[in-house]
């Protein structure tokens, strides 16, 4: 009996080398956003070798954050199927401020005082401070500072 794919997605070549060397099964891997449809309740994965061919995948990992992946995030959780993480909270997250209300009441830090200003205001800083702005929650459009 043959075991469908892993498909990575998102990690480098060394830790998809590791990961081939310890998974026991065929693995399809991207460091960006491969091409995917879901057919039936099955994922399909663009053969990196052969294009315009789709094969099936069994499960899904996908380790990365793209300015353009909310589709894709779409599809996974239509397909609905095993990924780590899930689905539905990398959409539920992938706006910032939104997630982080989200994020804040399922979590025993919720109650850590936060801040939040209005694009042109002016925030006092009693000490070193990192500011956050834009929409993204990877480590871009952030800054420390420590006055005005």
């Amino acid at each position: 009996m043959s075991v469908e794919p892993l498909l990575l997605v998102g990690l480098d070549p060394p830790e998809t080398a590791e990961l081939r060397r310890r998974l026991d099964r065929p693995v399809l891997a991207f460091e960006t956003l491969p091409r995917i449809r879901v057919d039936r309740g099955r994922l399909l994965v663009e053969h990196p070798r052969f294009m315009g061919h789709f094969v099936s995948v069994e499960r899904v990992v996908y380790h990365a954050i793209f300015g353009d992946d909310f589709d894709s995030l779409t599809a996974l959780a239509l397909w609905g199927g095993p990924r780590l993480p899930g689905a539905r909270g990398m959409m539920d997250l992938r706006i910032r401020l939104p997630g982080l209300v989200r994020a804040l009441a399922v979590t025993r830090f919720g109650g850590i005082p936060r801040g939040y200003s209005d694009r042109g205001t002016t925030v006092p800083a009693g000490g070193p401070t990192v500011a956050k702005w834009g929409n993204w929650h990877c480590g871009e459009d952030k800054a420390r500072f420590d006055d005005y």
